[in-house]
């Protein structure tokens, strides 16, 4: 599951938390593996390459940030923790903006959704072979279109990345 992290789900971010609990609740007690991640640009500053482009690719949302909230390799303690941290941070957006202090790293940013959409399928491929099952399916919680940046790969000469 994948929960888009940016500005502009702001004020209806506790009604999505909500939602994506009652997913996590099902999977656990049908015992369905799961994974969720939010997407945004937050914390994706540090130039990484991470997807092994080239010089001269074309690279689309080369900011985006996976933070992984919830997952069902967590044992008891580790997911309800887990469960009220997200809780927490999704009440820290009341009325559309934040009310107190989060970690920077759980901030809302911009939207990579064809970022977000490309990293995941490397995840998805890993899910998939980790828990050994043949169907896997996405949901993405997100209210619409994201920011599109695409660019041209270019090597920094004076870190080779």
């Amino acid at each position: 599951m994948f929960i888009d992290w940016s500005g502009s789900m702001a004020s209806n971010m506790a009604g999505c938390i909500k939602q994506l609990i009652e997913l996590v609740l099902f999977c656990k007690k049908v015992n369905i593996p799961f994974e969720v991640y939010s997407f945004s640009d937050i914390g994706s500053y540090e130039k990484v390459n991470s997807f092994g482009y080239r010089h001269g690719d074309l690279v689309v949302d080369k900011n985006v940030s996976l933070n992984n909230y919830l997952s069902s390799r967590m044992n008891t303690k580790e997911f309800n923790d887990a469960l009220l941290n997200i809780c927490v941070i999704s009440n820290s957006f009341q009325g559309g903006y934040q009310c107190y202090p989060i970690p920077e790293q759980d901030r809302l940013g911009y939207t990579p959704l064809n970022g977000a959409i490309i990293a995941s399928e490397k995840i998805i491929r890993d899910f998939r072979k980790r828990n050994s099952i043949q169907k896997v399916h996405a949901i993405w919680i997100t209210d619409g279109e994201g920011n599109n940046d695409a660019a041209q790969y270019q090597i920094d000469s004076e870190t080779g990345l």
